[in-house]
């Protein structure tokens, strides 16, 4: 008597070779803080940059289904923020979609985001694999940030 056979995961969209993964980060990134000198010398990395990496290591790594990506990289950043409270409604309304020329800085905020990937293990050899960066800030009705990485690689 053979025994019964446990049913497969079925394997997730894309296969299971790191092709491409896709995430959303709710509420703001802030951008990558200079490095401080403590008193005691050495340098550190500020509280909020790192509770930011720590926080974008955990989403990526939760979407990651394979080894992380081992060649070039394309990574696409949509980085959406709620138009500021001062507005009047019809004005915030009016301002969903359109780009943003104000803060945050978008190549600090930038590189939090390949930071935190780094920390998350997406990466084989760091973020220096990003052959591709593309990136936008628009008005939106939430703040979030969509992350999308794939892989360049045949």
């Amino acid at each position: 008597m053979s025994r019964p056979q446990k049913p497969r995961r079925p394997p997730p969209p894309g296969g299971f070779g790191m092709i491409s993964i896709k995430f959303e980060i709710p509420g703001r990134i802030p951008g990558k803080e200079r490095s401080r000198n403590s008193s005691r010398g050495g340098h550190y990395t500020p509280d909020k940059t790192r509770s930011a990496e720590t926080t974008i290591a955990l989403l990526s790594r939760g979407v990651m289904y394979g080894p992380p990506f081992k060649g070039p990289v394309l990574c696409k950043v949509d980085f959406w923020i709620t138009p500021p409270a001062s507005w009047g409604e019809k004005r915030r309304l009016e301002a969903i979609g359109k780009f943003i020329d104000v803060k945050p800085d978008l190549d600090n905020a930038y590189k939090t985001i390949l930071d935190g990937c780094e920390k998350g293990g997406v990466f084989a050899r760091g973020d220096s694999q990003v052959a591709v960066k593309v990136a936008s800030k628009r008005y939106a009705a939430r703040d979030r940030v969509v992350v999308s990485l794939r892989s360049l690689s045949a």
